[in-house]
Parts: structure tokens; C-alpha cells; sequence
């Protein structure tokens, strides 16, 4: 089984309904995990970087950079530096949570705007 979102799962399904309940918020909240979403659709093989059906050669590109905005964008990109490792030229992500990356810079802010340090 998958590791529970929800911590305090088992003090909080007191009644049959109320763990049925939160089953099925765990259920939900895992299906909308970006790095579970990311790692289901985008792969690397050696050289070879597939996205969703498409397959690219990742030697045909000199550079790669990642670019995203918005409340998934930070944890996206944690998963795609996993992914593409050094292969990552730069980049920037603009979400409401920030923190260290090794290639991509990450910036934290709120609608509509981004707090520059």
C-alpha cells in the first residue's frame, strides 16, 4: 500500500463511517500527488526521455530548461531534476512553497506577486 497522507488516520476513524470517509480523501489526495502524476507520466532511459506517449532523443537538445508557475510547480519540479538529473540546463518555478534546487531556481510568492529576494 501506498504510504497515508493523512498521519493521523487511524485516531481520526472512530466509525466505520468516518474511516470510509477518509479512505476516500486519502484516495483523492493521493490521485492529485504531483510527484506520484509526474512519475506516472514522464521517464528517462539513458538518453531517451518519453512524456506521456511521446518519446524524445534527449542527445537532439543542447539545452533543457524548466519553467512553471503555479501551486504544483515547486514539487514538479523536484521530480523533474530526479528525473533529468544533470541534463537540466536551468530554469525557474514560481509557487507558494519554495526551497533549495539543484539546477532550477525557485521563487515563492502568492497571486500576483512573486517575492524577490
Amino acid at each position: 500500500m501506498v504510504t497515508q497522507i493523512i498521519k493521523n488516520f487511524d485516531s481520526l476513524a472512530t466509525t466505520p463511517l468516518r474511516k470510509d470517509a477518509l479512505f476516500i480523501l486519502e484516495s483523492g489526495l493521493q490521485a492529485i500527488d504531483t510527484k506520484a502524476a509526474l512519475r506516472k507520466t514522464v521517464s528517462r532511459q539513458q538518453k531517451i526521455l518519453t512524456v506521456g506517449r511521446k518519446r524524445f532523443q534527449l542527445d537532439s537538445f543542447r539545452r533543457i530548461f524548466v519553467i512553471g508557475i503555479g501551486k504544483a510547480s515547486f514539487k514538479a519540479a523536484q521530480e523533474l531534476e530526479k528525473i533529468l538529473s544533470h541534463r537540466i540546463t536551468g530554469g525557474i518555478v514560481l509557487d507558494v512553497q519554495s526551497g533549495p534546487l539543484k539546477r532550477i531556481k525557485s521563487i515563492a510568492g502568492t497571486h500576483p506577486f512573486p517575492i524577490l529576494c
